[in-house]
């Protein structure tokens, strides 16, 4: 396949691990692009095996930032409740921050979101303030800890996608 394809998919590629990298949709528009990439080659490259995989991998990653979340939360001795009022906060708080501030709004918002919805649930639930703040600061770490899962994923899935690309062309040898 011809390099005008492979240059725009390595950029939209970097652009979305840039993204993933501040804790944005990155791994979205990663994959996004893989699907598009091989769509358009008709599969010749990139094979629907290797979509598979990638979007596996992908999967993976969305699954295990709630993983995270929950069991940063969790490890410092907060309530279930406050687990999943941190993922919903995190929702809430990227909206939200999205809507203020794009960009950098939605990852705060986003890490404030977590935060608060631990802290808030364990305080109206316990009632008592040391295990709320615990529970934030787990879900900051948990948070914080799922970036990193999903920035390693992406790497992963980029090399996987290039090496692919390379072994089965000779666009870029």
């Amino acid at each position: 396949m011809a390099l005008w394809l492979v240059i725009p998919l390595l950029m939209v590629l970097f652009i979305g691990l840039g993204l993933t990298a501040v804790g944005l949709f990155g791994n979205t528009i990663i994959f996004g692009a893989v699907i598009v990439y091989a769509l358009i080659t008709g599969f010749s490259l990139l094979g629907i095996k290797a979509v598979i995989v990638i979007g596996l991998l992908y999967g993976a990653g969305e699954l295990l930032e709630y993983v995270f979340t929950l069991t940063g939360v969790r490890w410092l001795g907060a309530s279930r409740a406050a687990g999943w009022m941190s993922i919903l906060g995190t929702i809430v708080g990227a909206v939200s921050g999205g809507a203020v501030v794009w960009g950098i709004g939605v990852i705060i918002g986003g890490f404030l979101g977590a935060i608060l919805g631990a802290l808030l649930t364990e305080l109206v639930l316990k009632k008592k303030v040391g295990l709320a703040l615990k529970a934030g600061l787990g879900a900051f770490l948990g948070k914080t800890g799922a970036m990193l899962v999903k920035l390693e994923i992406a790497i992963i899935i980029i090399l996987y996608t290039v090496k692919i690309i390379y072994a089965s062309s000779c666009i870029l040898q």
